[in-house]
């Protein structure tokens, strides 16, 4: 973690800090914020293309970007999985077993493969084609996941599909709003009245410099204001937002704090959203 620590000591100086403000005022700003480091191979230059940087993610040490502090073995990897799924992803929800989920953001498949033993049908989208190629590898010996591309809609499932559709680490790394909100109005549209969504969003906590655009490593902040509107305006009810608390090894490099925010689709069964 060598590299790690001696870029943490460089940001935390005040030249640095003065240069990054500089820069957040120039068209640099989104590939600045595009901009990731991997703890054995360094800094890695953001281009501000969602697909792009993640592909190139993917080729550069896929479980590693997808899971900072969780990458060093497969075990390691799988288990955190696991463990998340119960802490945070179904913690307090309950399906029946023919159930059907949607994971928008899926990376490797680390949290579909343990929902392939807890649901009927287990589905996933993600921006990289790279990251698809390389989930379809790792979990293709589960017959009930399917994973595919997305071009940052979900229109390849039909209205009102879905039980539950969740994202996780995933909204925090998104550039702009707007991107944000078509997910959440399109993840709406594939559930069925009364079904759950779920995600975390990078938390606003006053003074931050992505309220209007980020990067696609340093996504946009989200007051608790923004939040509700947004669920609102894609016909779902709030039925909870909590701010996560927990400790992060690469907290000066990611986000120091989350919204998890739960959702539950309107039950009128009248199509939801738009692009």
């Amino acid at each position: 973690m060598r590299v790690e620590k001696v870029l943490k000591a460089v940001l935390s100086t005040r030249v640095s800090t003065l240069a990054l403000r500089i820069l957040e005022r120039t068209p640099v700003r989104s590939r600045l914020y595009s901009t990731s480091m991997h703890p054995t191979k360094g800094l890695l230059l953001g281009s501000g293309s969602m697909a792009e940087d993640w592909d190139q993610r993917a080729r550069e040490g896929a479980r590693f970007y997808v899971a900072p502090d969780y990458w060093a073995s497969e075990e390691e990897f799988d288990l955190s999985g696991k463990q998340e799924v119960e802490a945070h992803i179904l913690k307090g929800l309950s399906f029946p077993p023919d159930s059907r989920v949607l994971e928008i953001g899926c990376g490797l498949g680390r949290l579909l493969k343990p929902l392939a033993r807890r649901f009927a049908e287990v589905h996933g989208v993600d921006i990289s084609e790279e990251m698809i190629t390389q989930c379809s590898e790792r979990l293709r010996s589960l017959a009930n996941v399917h994973v595919q591309q997305s071009d940052g809609s979900l229109a390849t499932f039909p209205d009102g599909y879905f039980d539950f559709c969740f994202s996780w680490r995933v909204f925090q790394h998104i550039p702009e709003k707007r991107f944000v909100l078509r997910y959440l109005q399109e993840g709406s549209r594939v559930l069925k009245p009364g079904g759950t969504l779920r995600f975390d969003v990078a938390k606003d906590e006053g003074g931050s410099r992505r309220r209007e655009g980020g990067g696609t490593w340093f996504g946009v902040v989200f007051t608790e204001d923004e939040v509700r509107r947004c669920l609102e305006s894609c016909g779902l009810d709030t039925v909870e937002i909590r701010t996560e608390q927990r400790e992060q090894r690469h907290a000066r490099l990611g986000q120091r704090e989350n919204w998890i925010v739960t959702g539950r689709r309107r039950g009128n069964g009248a199509p939801v959203g738009g692009s």
